[in-house]
């Protein structure tokens, strides 16, 4: 019997073609190993990142808070300097720094929103004039 050769345009690799196409009936999948390495890869990384990106959304929204009060209180300010002229006369001339900040307190409540003013002795406020600064 007399071997014919191939012609070159109908020759092939093998290795060309993708193997669910040469064997039909094996499939190509991730094993249970894989799976459970690679979700564990991410844990960690999400274990790792969150607390920063809590921690800066505390510090902006901290940022903001204070940002917006510092405009309430200044444009408070400007309109009080406006109507009762610098805070040279405001009639502040203690040095008893509660008894200076009530006396501004009572010139700033007419151009500011005020929700609350806490000068009840029962308390219900801040009880204490001195303020722990880093409970926001």
């Amino acid at each position: 019997s007399k071997t014919q050769k191939i012609p070159k345009q109908f020759r092939y690799d093998v290795n060309s073609f993708p193997s669910y196409l040469l064997f039909p009936k094996s499939r190509v999948a991730f094993t249970l190993a894989e799976v459970l390495i690679t979700l564990g890869v991410i844990g960690v990384v999400v274990a790792l990142t969150m607390p920063s990106l809590i921690q800066n959304y505390k510090e902006k929204e901290t940022v903001a808070k204070l940002k917006k009060v510092y405009s309430t209180i200044s444009q408070g300010y400007l309109l009080a300097v406006q109507e009762n002229e610098t805070i040279d006369n405001w009639g502040i001339d203690s040095s008893n720094t509660t008894e200076v900040a009530l006396k501004i307190v009572n010139v700033l409540k007419n151009y500011i929103r005020i929700t609350r003013i806490c000068d009840t002795p029962d308390g219900n406020c801040m009880p204490n004039p001195i303020y722990d600064l880093y409970r926001v």
